[in-house]
């Protein structure tokens, strides 16, 4: 499992729980959700104290962080990999929704959001799938069932679907770092600091 290290982009405790994209919009063609997670500092004398597994698994150890989140919308375009990353949930998104349409090319995934233990490990996703419709010459949008991704899911393809999504974040941490597709001179990454290892 790739394991996304945040270092120097915005700090080591942040993840991207969200990702909106759109490769027509006027105002925007990436709308990316952070979540950082800060340790709640302890009172003098206090000791942290170690959760039961029980405990961690219903997510009560999220009483030891607080969680900060926000948003960053750009407009550069996006590289053509992370395009290619993005339209390979779809076929996921279409599965989890039981849509059998000949014309899946009328359909594509273009945003999505991540709850959980932000490792993935114990993450769940809404997938947003949408619909070119012909006669109306209109787009439809509408969310998938909440998925769990690893562990126990009621989906059997849950680690593959992981694994797109895990590509598609690879890809969304180049963008904020400036990875960007048409890239002219000036266009500088969303921050400059930025370095995204693998690991």
């Amino acid at each position: 499992m790739i394991n996304y290290m945040a270092k120097k982009q915005i700090s080591e405790n942040s993840h991207i729980i969200g990702l909106s994209l759109d490769e027509n919009a006027k105002k925007h063609k990436v709308k990316t959700t952070f979540i950082e997670r800060v340790p709640n500092a302890l009172s003098e004398g206090e000791e942290e104290a170690e959760l039961p597994e029980e405990a961690e698994e219903e997510g009560e150890e999220q009483e030891l962080f607080t969680d900060n989140e926000y948003t960053v919308k750009s407009r550069y375009m996006p590289h053509k990999d992370f395009l290619n990353a993005m339209g390979k949930l779809t076929k996921y998104a279409l599965e989890i929704c039981e849509i059998d349409d000949k014309s899946t090319n009328n359909y594509y995934v273009s945003s999505f959001r991540i709850q959980g233990d932000m490792t993935l490990k114990q993450s769940r996703i809404i997938l947003t799938l949408c619909k070119f419709v012909e006669r109306t010459n209109k787009v439809i949008k509408f969310n998938t069932p909440q998925v769990s991704m690893y562990g126990t899911s009621d989906y059997q393809k849950a680690q593959h679907l992981t694994k797109a999504v895990e590509d598609v974040l690879f890809e969304a941490w180049a963008y904020v770092a400036g990875k960007y597709g048409d890239q002219p001179k000036g266009q500088l990454p969303l921050f400059e600091r930025a370095l995204m290892r693998a690991a």
